[in-house]
């Protein structure tokens, strides 16, 4: 099937992560569980880097602007990584374009949902702030398609940031919704690199009589939060700590499907789907803002 729109994240970036089996169901939801893996008890924060560094470029600039770089500089240019870093804000202050970058990663790898929009492309200074939506995707099934607005939230407690992201959601669906389609409307293009694509883009969003292609709105949201590691943790063998983290998520995960039920049903969320990533981290306020760093570091 010819995409509409490329896809830039490989389905390698998955390969730095263990997906663990997830068989409860959840209200308008699936849930996936993504677990770095593991080397000697630590996390290998060092290779996740090294794939974010790649895939900044292509999560920042549009695919007009990517065209643009291929058509004037080399393959090797340092260029688009060097632009793409000046739009993230410095790492100190940085709480949440990490997870807005990895929930960009998983929608596009794991769900094969291009990217449609992303906010970084619109800031003009790395301290802009731009309401809405942490990014936009477009998915394909069968002969509709669903336009996937990102949510993030990296808390330590799984469940308050699962309630905060749902809070997000539906405030941005009464008030921010009306504004991010217009933002659609005027800045796709940017992500076309020809007129018949763009042509059937606008046929996806802005349909028409009995002929356009049915269009939902659904939410892709990436929650991090922390794992509670500590010596008697760390001290544990290799093969039982790996379990010892698989069950923690686990367990963590089948308690957030009640908060989300309980989400949907108050805040009258019906009607959507959510694609929802669950990711664990290491002394995850610390984490965050060290990851920020190393990927935005120009060597």
């Amino acid at each position: 099937m010819d995409m509409l729109l490329p896809i830039r994240v490989k389905k390698s970036f998955l390969e730095l992560f263990k997906t663990l089996p997830f068989n409860h169901t959840s209200q308008q939801s699936s849930i996936n569980l993504h677990v770095l893996n593991i080397e000697s008890n630590q996390f290998i924060y060092d290779r996740l880097v090294d794939e974010l560094r790649e895939i900044i470029i292509t999560y920042v600039h549009s695919n007009r602007r990517l065209k643009e770089f291929n058509d004037s500089h080399s393959s090797f240019s340092p260029k688009p990584y060097i632009e793409a870093v000046k739009k993230f804000r410095k790492f100190a202050s940085n709480d949440g374009e990490l997870g807005e970058l990895l929930l960009y990663a998983f929608l596009e790898s794991g769900l094969n949902a291009p990217k449609l929009l992303s906010k970084m492309e619109l800031k003009t200074d790395a301290n802009d702030y731009i309401k809405g939506s942490d990014g936009i995707h477009l998915l394909e099934t069968n002969d509709s398609y669903q336009l996937i607005f990102g949510e993030s939230k990296m808390y330590a407690d799984l469940l308050d940031g699962a309630r905060d992201a749902f809070d997000s959601i539906a405030e941005f669906k009464a008030n921010g919704l009306k504004f991010e389609r217009g933002l659609i409307d005027t800045h796709v293009m940017n992500e076309m690199v020809s007129e018949e694509g763009y042509e059937k883009i606008k046929s996806i969003l802005l349909p028409s009589g009995n002929d356009g292609p049915d269009l939902d709105l659904s939410f892709g949201i990436f929650l991090g939060f922390e794992l509670p590691v500590d010596n008697a943790r760390l001290s544990m063998s290799n093969k039982d700590f790996r379990q010892w983290v698989n069950d923690y998520v686990s367990q963590n995960a089948s308690r957030v499907i009640n908060t989300i039920q309980r989400k949907i049903n108050k805040l009258n969320l019906f009607g959507h789907e959510f694609h929802i990533y669950i990711v664990p981290f290491t002394n995850i306020d610390i984490t965050r803002k060290k990851l920020i760093q190393e990927m935005l570091t120009i060597e």
